[in-house]
């Protein structure tokens, strides 16, 4: 995948390429300027060597010798040499004609004689005009490719992000995840960042959905506690006996109303006393309980802290309570323990009744899944559900078991410690 800011290895190379090649056109350019400079200087000198060798050589080993030497240095060199005497005869021309060239004298033996010596094409030259020309038509080759390049990758590289937004704008629309992978990873970042903050979004949406569908599920808890109380009494003495239990359960109601007008629902947590708390809340379902005469017993430790919402914490032991009233055989016992682990506090309740099968044990906290096999109406599958979500909040987790006899529900909480 790659990058809308870092080089690719192509362009990286070219770059180093491209520089090369600019080293290599300033040299030229020396070069040329050099050659160009020196050029004079360098044929002058080499031409008055020449000539005093040859005047030497002619004045001491003859016109045979002299004429040997100069065609070996015209051979070496390749320059173009004619001499010719006084009378203007030549005694010695090369093959190719001479075209730019400088005239030197000597006199030899009262003779006069006259070198001419062209060195257009020399090898002493330090860069010859026609390689610089190739070098140069090199370079501007090489820099209008490299041209031609930036702007078809320039071209290419908008097209791949328009490309890449079309992807991203086509799976936002259809709400799709990504398939096939981006070319630029910034924009394949983009799109996952914007995935990430949809996905908690949706999430925040369906907490809001749930909450409301667990103050539902929370003023049924208190009506039906309240329908029980009503329908056990026959005479006037039954109902001043369970005053107390049927004005709780509609403090509780009201309670719950209010949350649900003032969507106070997601509270905030606090440290508190949850040995306290459960010894508070028990005796709330003490006349729900007995009119199944079923009893509640507990074990619980004192002086146990955790960081929870109170509120949370009512609905989730509620609903555990709730379910084990509906699923209890009658002149049953119902056991709510708070037990102290090394790491964790365990809340477990434990109910003997219909028992639940392995495979609802695996979906009983999925949502609208009910555990009843009897068919009849007393759940819609959600407070277990509800139940797993508070206790998630709280950073805690929840399973159930059941054995030939009970069934038994747990909750792990993390242990509140001080800072």
């Amino acid at each position: 995948m790659n990058s809308l800011y870092k080089l690719s290895r192509k362009r990286v190379l070219i770059l180093i390429g491209s520089f090369l090649f600019l080293v290599l056109f300033g040299v030229s350019s020396v070069a040329y300027l050099v050659n160009q400079y020196y050029r004079e200087q360098l044929v002058e000198i080499e031409n008055e060597r020449f000539v005093e060798f040859f005047e030497h050589d002619f004045k001491f080993s003859g016109e045979e010798s002299a004429i040997d030497l100069a065609k070996h240095y015209a051979h070496v060199n390749n320059l173009q040499l004619i001499i010719t005497d006084d009378s203007d005869s030549i005694i010695y021309e090369t093959e190719k004609p001479v075209e730019e060239f400088s005239i030197y004298s000597i006199e030899v033996n009262e003779s006069l004689y006259s070198i001419k010596i062209d060195y257009s094409n020399s090898r002493i030259l330090l860069v010859r005009d026609k390689e610089i020309m190739i070098m140069y038509y090199i370079i501007i080759s090489v820099y209008t490719i490299t041209i031609v390049y930036i702007v078809i990758s320039r071209r290419l590289k908008n097209k791949r992000i328009l490309s890449d937004l079309g992807q991203i704008e086509y799976l936002i629309s259809n709400k799709q995840r990504m398939k096939n992978s981006f070319h630029y990873e910034e924009l394949a970042r983009l799109f996952d960042t914007f995935n990430e903050f949809s996905s908690k979004l949706d999430l925040l949406q369906e907490k809001r959905k749930d909450g409301f569908n667990a103050l539902a599920h929370d003023l049924k808890t208190p009506i039906t506690i309240l329908l029980n109380h009503l329908e056990g009494i026959t005479e006037t003495d039954e109902l001043f006996k369970n005053k107390e239990a049927i004005l709780e359960s509609l403090r509780n109601l009201s309670s719950t109303a209010s949350d649900l007008v003032s969507e106070n629902f997601q509270g905030i947590s606090t440290r508190f006393n949850i040995s306290k708390a459960l010894k508070k809340e028990l005796p709330k379902y003490t006349s729900s309980f007995a009119s199944r005469n079923m009893k509640i017993k507990d074990y619980i430790l004192d002086d146990l802290y955790v960081e929870w919402n109170r509120t949370d914490f009512s609905r989730v032991l509620g609903n555990l309570l709730t379910n084990a009233f509906y699923y209890s055989d009658k002149d049953t016992e119902v056991t709510v323990q708070l037990i102290n682990g090394s790491e964790t506090y365990s809340l477990v309740v434990i109910n003997y009744g219909e028992l639940i099968n392995d495979e609802n044990l695996e979906r009983i906290f999925e949502k609208n899944v009910r555990i009843s096999e009897e068919g009849d109406d007393t759940g819609n599958g959600i407070g277990l559900y509800i139940t797993k979500l508070l206790v998630q909040e709280a950073g805690g987790t929840i399973k159930a078991t059941s054995s030939q006899e009970f069934n038994r529900f747990e909750i792990t909480l993390p242990k509140w410690i001080e800072d």
